[in-house]
């Protein structure tokens, strides 16, 4: 079996998908819904069934509602998918430049450890070549794409969280009824009497006023 083959078997038992009953059965939902995604997006030799991994696990971390919130989780699974196949694409590039390039580099050099070996290659196909410089720009352009969907979907999904003006309004205010009698403000301070003076004669009561 390929090394390849053990990688990709190695990457399916990590993710295991739903496992409650409620979400095995929307991942079965998905895996019908959303298949032609995965034949536009998986190519030959890589996993449908790692793909509808990735997308289940993105729909049960994000939980869009309607078509557009699951284009945009369609759009940062497949970007992500994406990213992934990059990483491989740089591993095996830079493996096929190390078995190529051995000869050369033990003329070159003695006893030059993996890590050299690794960095000669490296600076030899960015001198020497546009690959490795295709690469940071593809990965740039999947970034951006991901970061945009995330964008919008998190900015639906606060729209449609945020309370609508025609709402009613909290139970506590519906409770107060027009004839509960106005309470004081909080930021008013309770009147209070100034001191009398000490030879301020006591006011005179009604009753004395009436003699």
């Amino acid at each position: 079996m390929s090394r390849k083959s053990d990688t990709a078997r190695i990457n399916g038992a990590k993710s295991q998908g739903p496992v409650t009953p409620e979400g095995r059965a929307k991942s079965s939902q998905n895996s019908t819904t959303h298949g032609l995604t995965a034949k536009s997006i998986v190519l030959p030799g890589e996993s449908n069934e790692e793909y509808q991994a990735l997308l289940d696990a993105y729909i049960d971390q994000f939980d869009p509602q309607g078509a557009v919130e699951m284009e945009l989780v369609e759009t940062m699974t497949a970007a992500r998918w994406r990213l992934r196949r990059l990483n491989q694409i740089e591993t095996n590039l830079l493996s096929t430049e190390l078995v190529r390039r051995a000869e050369a580099i033990d003329a070159e050099f003695n006893d030059m450890d993996d890590g050299d070996r690794l960095a000669w290659v490296f600076q030899k196909l960015a001198d020497h070549g546009q690959t490795l410089a295709l690469l940071v720009r593809y990965e740039a352009t999947i970034t951006r794409s991901y970061d945009r969907a995330f964008k919008q979907l998190r900015t639906l999904q606060a729209d449609r969280a945020r309370p609508q003006r025609n709402e009613p309004k909290a139970a506590v205010e519906s409770t107060v009824t027009a004839s509960d009698p106005p309470s004081r403000p909080p930021h008013l301070p309770v009147a209070s009497t100034p001191p009398r003076p000490e030879n301020d004669p006591l006011p005179l009561s009604q009753d004395v006023l009436k003699l």
